[in-house]
């Protein structure tokens, strides 16, 4: 049974189901919607002029369609539409009609998705928006985005990077995770540092811009820069980590990882963002821009330190910053917990303030 749902300016529709599944005849997942409200909101703060896109699992299409409709028509060239199910293109074409769209910017495809990849000569953005790990088209779309692109890589395989399934990540992703409070940014980390590795052999430095753990998903948007200088400098953000499991605290050189221990996300690109996003995504990227401002891996989640050091009570977040801060430290809730806090401050001194 067909159903329309609205998502952005569009409007879809396509075939409905209590439950979403990639075996759906055209798979739409209304909860991936704030994931391509974030997409057309980055390439609109970037101001992005002439880009050929490719969607290499475009799924319904409904990523093409909000591009055609809430970027200006000058950021795109084409935009290459793409999914092994052949009942896309029919059900594309229904929407953009129902959407008063043109398709003359489109070129839609159906075939495997390394093949479309491999046979065009290069883009500036590429979206690998799977059910499931990237990993499959992670070398075939670094090999084809441009020296000067946006690659945008989604991982839904949660359980395998945040620990639930260690032996997963470790084949997948090359490291070792941990299930732990802060498992979600070690996933990311763990993710960040797979792509970048795969960039490498291209001469390609894949810097993280924005990335971010919500729901069920983690998504990073890289901006690629190419030259072998670059690359280099990405090893010294290549580290391991080590989770005492006494009090809490991480300390570098252990057996996490190997994870991107830099900066995941671009401060001023997130204001920028937010400054021209709707309330829908304002309230996240809010928080979003909070976790930015330290640049440090990781953070202390205030429940597991407390149980760990026997301390009774309850602790608030938005109390323990502000002491943070009145010691002279840098402290700011984080986007992947409700109870952890990025801070400069030594472990010490952060556990002295939770036990007065």
């Amino acid at each position: 049974m067909k159903k329309v749902f609205l998502e952005g300016e569009i409007k879809l529709n396509v075939d409905s189901a209590d439950v979403i599944s990639k075996d759906l005849d055209v798979f739409y997942n209304p909860k991936m919607g704030m994931n391509r409200s974030i997409s057309v909101l980055l390439l609109r703060a970037l101001d992005v002029k002439n880009y050929s896109f490719c969607l290499p699992m475009a799924g319904t299409g409904v990523r093409a369609m909000r591009f055609l409709k809430e970027l200006p028509e000058d950021a795109i060239k084409n935009i290459f539409v793409n999914d092994l199910n052949p009942e896309m293109p029919l059900t594309l074409r229904e929407n953009l009609k129902l959407n008063s769209l043109d398709e003359s910017k489109l070129v839609v495809s159906v075939k495997d998705s390394r093949a479309l990849l491999c046979e065009e000569r290069g883009f500036d953005y590429i979206d690998i928006d799977p059910y499931g790990s990237p990993n499959p088209l992670l070398d075939s779309a670094i090999n084809r985005i441009s020296g000067e692109g946006i690659l945008a890589v989604t991982a839904t395989d949660t359980g395998a990077l945040a620990g639930t399934y260690p032996n997963s990540c470790i084949r997948k992703y090359w490291a070792k995770p941990l299930l732990c409070p802060q498992k979600h940014e070690i996933g990311l980390r763990i993710l960040c540092r797979k792509v970048q590795l795969i960039g490498l052999q291209y001469n390609k430095a894949l810097i993280p811009v924005l990335s971010y753990h919500f729901e069920h998903y983690y998504r990073i948007f890289f901006k690629v820069n190419r030259g072998k200088k670059l690359c280099n400098d990405l090893f010294k953000f290549f580290d391991t980590f080590n989770y005492d499991k006494t009090n809490g605290n991480f300390l570098k050189n252990g057996e996490i990882g190997p994870l991107y221990s830099g900066s995941i996300n671009d401060e001023t690109l997130i204001e920028k963002i937010i400054s021209i996003s709707n309330n829908d995504e304002k309230k996240f990227l809010q928080k979003l821009f909070l976790d930015a401002k330290i640049n440090l891996p990781f953070f202390l989640d205030i429940h597991d330190v407390c149980e760990k050091n026997n301390i009774q009570g309850v602790v608030s977040c938005e109390k323990v910053i502000e002491e943070l801060v009145l010691k002279g430290f840098v402290a700011t809730r984080v986007h992947t917990s409700p109870y952890g806090i990025r801070t400069n401050a030594p472990f010490e001194e952060f556990l002295k303030i939770l036990k007065n």
